[in-house]
């Protein structure tokens, strides 16, 4: 996950991993059975973006990027690696 935005503009990049039977690996689950975000970020002043993906053994399985406020299921998933 990549956070960038805000009044000074910094990006910031944060990894994680959620385990089987957490809120953030439910999260993730029901973020892949939704399958591709269709929605795109919306810029607003002072607000933040994220870049979120979701990785697999054999690669990254799902990509978005959002803006605030969050979909509750990416801020579930977010809250778990940070």
């Amino acid at each position: 996950m990549s956070q960038s935005g805000g009044i000074v503009g910094l990006t910031r990049v944060t990894e994680g991993e959620v385990a089987p039977g957490t809120t953030g690996h439910a999260a993730a689950v029901r973020l892949l059975d939704a399958g591709p975000a269709t929605t795109a970020a919306t810029r607003h002043p002072d607000s933040f973006r994220y870049d979120v993906s979701i990785g697999g053994p054999a690669g990254e399985l799902w990509r978005a990027t959002v803006s605030d406020p969050l979909p509750d299921d990416v801020a579930a998933l977010l809250d778990a690696i940070r």
